[in-house]
């Protein structure tokens, strides 16, 4: 599946994490504390460098994620360790905990799996992580003193940034959440390789098709192609050279759609065209259709090893009649097929 990926997030990552670090660089500085203004200022530089080097679409969105993920679970560790467990900075557990499991959604949207294991370990590590810091500040004081005035400001500060960016995340995930349904709906009723619709897809316009044939009178024709010798082909040039004549076939294909036309990949090296044609004839449908293997047999191709060769098509074609489901019609078309492919190949059947 390919995956929608969006330069700016990058951009925004880094300045939510610039933002959230400069405030305590500022506070450490007029504190006094070098330790907190080194690590704030590696991270400031960090972040300031990730759209450069994660913005080139060599990840993808879930590397944002693991990047705010693990900032910010150093950042608990550290300053827990640096001003105490008083400080608050355990608050921010929650906001990794929200950031693990909406990336662990948006995998299992991605990757149409599920992902239990991976985020219940990394909860696990998180917790243990939570209690250990929770051990040590019990056992060992904190390397910066603070008041407690000032103690209980830092805390306040740091669940006002939690309630704060908690909800930002939400809605970017939100936003990519919404990217990556759409990009799964489209994956499910297009054909990977060739862009047309699948065998899914066309379904519903043939019960359409056949719906307003019996309603309103409409009638329309169904036509399955196959390319001749296609097996040849990837047994002599390879099945990238076979993806390229599926593609080039499914261009051709694509000049003639319109409101009244529609295209698919049946399957393998199968195709089907419908067409609405009123009050036109069906032999007005086969013209289309021998119009369009005559374009196809006019195609060259030229592979990496081996001269130029030309492919050809047979097609079976059937039409609406009264009282015969869609299944029938398209086994008609079926037949005819390879009724076609007996005969020779290289034509179009359509009686």
């Amino acid at each position: 599946m390919v995956q929608t990926r969006d330069p700016n997030y990058y951009v925004e990552i880094s300045l939510s994490q610039m933002i959230l670090f400069s405030p305590l660089m500022f506070f450490g500085f007029i504190m006094g504390h070098p330790l907190t203004v080194i690590y704030c200022f590696v991270v400031i530089i960090i972040s300031a460098f990730y759209p450069i080097v994660f913005g080139k679409n060599k990840f993808d969105f879930l590397s944002g994620t693991k990047f705010c993920t693990i900032s910010t679970l150093i950042l608990f560790t550290v300053m827990t360790i640096l001003y105490g467990w008083q400080a608050g900075y355990y608050l921010y557990l929650f906001e990794v905990l929200s950031l693990i499991s909406m990336n662990s959604f948006l995998d299992e949207l991605k990757r149409k799996q599920k992902s239990n294991f991976s985020t219940i370990f990394i909860t696990v590590i998180l917790v243990l992580a939570f209690l250990l810091l929770k051990i040590y500040s019990l056992y060992f004081e904190p390397y910066y003193e603070l008041t407690e005035k000032l103690t209980n400001f830092v805390f306040i500060a740091n669940g006002l940034v939690v309630i704060l960016t908690v909800p930002m995340f939400a809605a970017r995930y939100r936003k990519q959440i919404g990217r990556s349904i759409d990009t799964l709906k489209s994956n499910a009723l297009l054909d990977e390789l060739t862009g047309l619709f699948n065998r899914r897809a066309i379904r519903p316009y043939l019960d359409l098709y056949m719906t307003e044939f019996n309603t309103k009178g409409i009638n329309f024709g169904i036509a399955i192609f196959d390319i001749d010798d296609f097996k040849h082909i990837n047994d002599k040039y390879g099945h990238n050279e076979g993806d390229k004549v599926l593609t080039r076939v499914a261009e051709i294909l694509k000049e003639n759609i319109t409101e009244t036309i529609n295209v698919a990949r049946w399957g393998g090296e199968e195709f089907i065209v419908l067409q609405q044609y009123g009050s036109k004839d069906y032999l007005s449908f086969v013209n289309l259709i021998e119009s369009i293997s005559e374009k196809i047999s006019k195609e060259s191709f030229l592979p990496v090893r081996g001269g130029e060769y030309k492919i050809t098509v047979t097609a079976g074609c059937s039409h609406s009649v009264h009282n015969i489901a869609i299944k029938d019609l398209i086994n008609r078309a079926d037949i005819r097929l390879y009724k076609g492919k007996n005969s020779g190949k290289n034509c179009t059947i359509y009686q």
